[in-house]
């Protein structure tokens, strides 16, 4: 994964730095994800001494290939406050080694100063990405290191909390996770290991399944009980607005779209999908399902042109185009197999199908909208909740009967590792980037 960055720079007493504008392209055939970040250091001793870096601002933007509209970013930094500066910028993706990116500082006057290229180094990825295991029955969250999968930390919960699904935020600093024994949903540090802070609702709110938007701002929560979507300001931990849903209509899963724009939530005893306006937490459309379907898991694909529906009762995966809602495909996981979870490698070439009481993982060509294979778990594993390493290499899998996780290598299709965990793995994340 390519990091571009400038280096610390230090501000001017006069004809002082008021901003940075940052330029970002994209030379290559590829799209490509990237976060820019400004950061500052925490200096007591002036320019003379040890201190500390921290992160004043981000912007997450997505490059289209070369010569296309969207190639290119500008965006600057308001810098006027700090005595030292830096830019770094983290891209990802099919295009992500092919980017430029220049740096400009400019005065009170509009002038531009000084230019900076910024120097491209790679960050191997397995060394800072973690991958978080929420142990419903033991009160606990195990985080493995993804290169060795050995064991860095266990984050002991308050006991009974019986933490249940969890979503990581984009800069790596964070997990956040559901616990339904003490109706709150718990902030992680990344670099601590430790719970900073719990969001809480009402008694009669239980809950359950949790997004977070691309940008990182916004959380949404489905609730049990008091049936209800919560949408929460991820860094206040203040709960915006509840959007109302049917009775004892089991919001079960929560998917957003990768611009940002849209929500979809499975409602498995409804069999229907409700999608909602991210920003204004508005009810857009409620897609009605087939007769008896138990929309389980949803999921869209890395483009967002489709979105991936599985069926405990149909035993299959619905394939809807997001414009329309037209039917793109029907795919069946076979007869008893209880499909439960459904994630993509990076690129949306393949997608993984977590079968809870089938004991596999059907694997599914997106291109041919056919299953390429499957992958054979343990007898009465209960696979379920799965994630995929940034790189697109390797599939988690935890398997809730036997307090493990498997380890999928992608481009064999088979498992190569079994990494303990806890009691009742329920689900997994990994932290997309360093940890800041």
């Amino acid at each position: 994964m390519p990091v571009l960055d400038s280096g610390l720079l230090f501000n001017r007493t006069e004809q002082r730095t008021v901003k940075l504008v940052v330029s970002v392209s994209n030379m290559g055939l590829q799209s490509a994800a990237v976060r820019v970040e400004l950061y500052t250091a925490d200096l007591p001793g002036g320019a003379d001494g040890y201190g500390a870096l921290r992160f004043a601002s981000r912007k997450y933007i997505r490059l289209s290939s070369c010569g296309r509209d969207g190639s290119v970013f500008a965006g600057s930094f308001d810098t006027a406050a700090l005595s030292n500066f830096g830019v770094r910028l983290t891209a990802d993706g099919p295009g992500a080694g092919e980017l430029t990116a220049t740096v400009a500082e400019q005065s009170a006057g509009g002038d531009y100063m000084q230019r900076h290229l910024l120097q491209t180094g790679l960050v191997r990825m397995d060394d800072y990405q973690l991958a978080y295991v929420a142990n419903h029955a033991e009160h606990t969250i195990t985080v493995l290191q993804t290169a060795t999968h050995t064991r860095l930390a266990t984050i002991a919960l308050p006991k009974g909390c019986r933490p249940r699904f969890m979503a990581a935020a984009p800069d790596g600093g964070s997990v956040f996770v559901t616990c339904q024994g003490d109706r709150t949903v718990k902030r992680l540090r990344s670099l601590s290991y430790d719970a900073a802070s719990d969001i809480r609702f009402p008694r009669q709110a239980v809950p359950y399944a949790i997004a977070l938007t691309p940008d990182g701002d916004r959380l949404f929560v489905s609730t049990l009980l008091e049936d209800a979507i919560h949408i929460i300001d991820a860094e206040s931990g203040a709960i915006l607005h509840a959007v109302p849903l049917p009775e004892s209509c089991d919001a079960s899963a929560i998917a957003i779209s990768p611009d940002g724009a849209k929500v979809y939530v499975c409602l498995t005893a409804a069999s229907k999908i409700v999608i909602l306006d991210a920003d204004s937490g508005d009810i857009r459309t409620i897609i009605r399902l087939s007769e008896g379907s138990q929309p389980s898991s949803v999921a869209f694909s890395p483009s967002g042109e489709l979105v991936y529906i599985t069926d405990v009762h149909h035993n299959g995966v619905l394939v809807l185009h997001t414009e329309g809602h037209g039917v793109a495909a029907r795919l069946d996981t076979g007869v008893g197999s209880k499909p439960h979870a459904i994630v993509f490698t990076p690129d949306g070439s393949l997608a993984y199908v977590a079968n809870r009481e089938g004991d596999e993982i059907t694997v599914i060509n997106t291109a041919r909208q056919e299953v390429l294979t499957s992958i054979e778990l343990p007898s009465g594993s209960s696979a379920n909740g799965m994630t995929v390493s940034s790189d697109g290499s390797k599939v988690y899998v935890p398997l809730l009967s036997f307090g493990y996780v498997a380890v999928i290598d992608v481009q064999s299709q088979q498992p190569v590792a079994i990494v303990p965990s806890g009691s009742f793995p329920s689900s997994v994340v990994i932290t997309s980037s360093p940890p800041v």
